[in-house]
């Protein structure tokens, strides 16, 4: 899949400025994006995931929860069982 961005030049003048990376996932692209800037210059990694559910950080770590679908679904079968 393609993926591009516009912004304004102040987002990557604050992101170099302050020394820090822009990380967000899109969940309907299946993508995880990350935007940086340095040297003047804009850095774009995108990667593909199956289901990409947000971020989590832990100080030096990040995690990237994804959706698998058969887990959700033995979850919503227990929690109904449990329900009668």
């Amino acid at each position: 899949m393609n993926f591009s961005s516009t912004t304004n030049p102040f987002v990557f003048n604050l992101l170099e400025e302050l020394g820090c990376t822009l990380v967000f996932s899109t969940y309907q692209s299946n993508t995880l994006v990350l935007i940086s800037s340095k040297d003047g210059k804009v850095r774009q990694l995108t990667r593909s995931f199956k289901k990409p559910m947000g971020i989590a950080l832990n100080e030096d770590q990040m995690a990237l929860p994804i959706v698998i679908l058969a887990l959700i679904q033995i979850i919503g079968n227990f929690l109904q069982t449990k329900k009668k």
